[in-house]
């Protein structure tokens, strides 16, 4: 695995397992081994997609069965994630496209988490989830509209968020200036990039609702 890869792999995991691990404890004093397997599962996700190579799935398959053992309701979101990894690294698609699909499965494993953490999926969770995401995916799809459009669509989100108190006011001003910054029309970013946002907003914001 070279850096890049190994950057990838790294952000795409943090992003994962972040707000949940730090957000999503309630309960819990040691993690299951049911809750270790979906941890593995988030992993063996992000060398897939970091590798772009379809065999560590195999794996992800077998782990998503272990992880959801008692808890059958959620295997089939973590069978969808892993079918959603598999083509985005088996077929020849865009760089907008390929990012898209790691923030949307990022997302939704976020939400697996949660939900085997919390034991239940909760609307704060949904929409905590939707917050640090939202963000990148606008700036990555808004090449087609008018930078004032982008602009807009940002700094509503960022009321919205610190108005619903999911976001503080500096990680809803993080995630405004960034979400703008990142417009492709301003520069090439790196797709990596896009997945760092999702990342620093969600540590941003629980570092400030802990500490002001």
């Amino acid at each position: 695995m070279n850096p890049k890869q190994l950057l990838r792999c790294g952000l795409l995991t943090g992003q994962a397992v972040a707000m949940p691990l730090l957000l999503g404890r309630t309960g819990l004093t040691w993690p299951a081994l049911t809750t270790w397997a979906l941890l593995a599962l988030v992993l063996a996700t992000a060398l897939a997609l970091a590798l772009e190579r379809p065999w560590p799935l195999a794996a992800a398959v077998l782990l998503a069965l272990l992880g959801c053992w008692g808890s059958w309701s959620l295997l089939p979101l973590a069978l969808a994630q892993i079918g959603l990894a598999w083509l985005v690294v088996t077929q020849k698609l865009s760089m907008r496209l390929t990012t898209t699909g790691w923030l949307v499965i990022t997302a939704f494993l976020q939400l697996l988490l949660f939900a085997k953490l919390d034991t239940v999926l909760t609307l704060a969770a949904v929409t905590a989830v939707g917050a640090v995401t939202l963000p990148a995916g606008l700036a990555l799809w808004s090449r087609e509209w008018p930078v004032w459009v982008l602009v807009l669509l940002q700094a509503v989100l960022a009321v919205l968020t610190a108005y619903l108190q999911v976001f503080t006011l500096p990680t809803a001003a993080v995630a405004l200036i960034l979400g703008i910054a990142l417009d492709p029309r301003l520069r090439k970013w790196p797709a990596w990039a896009y997945a760092a946002l999702p990342l620093l907003l969600a540590l941003l914001n629980v570092y400030t609702h802990f500490h002001g």
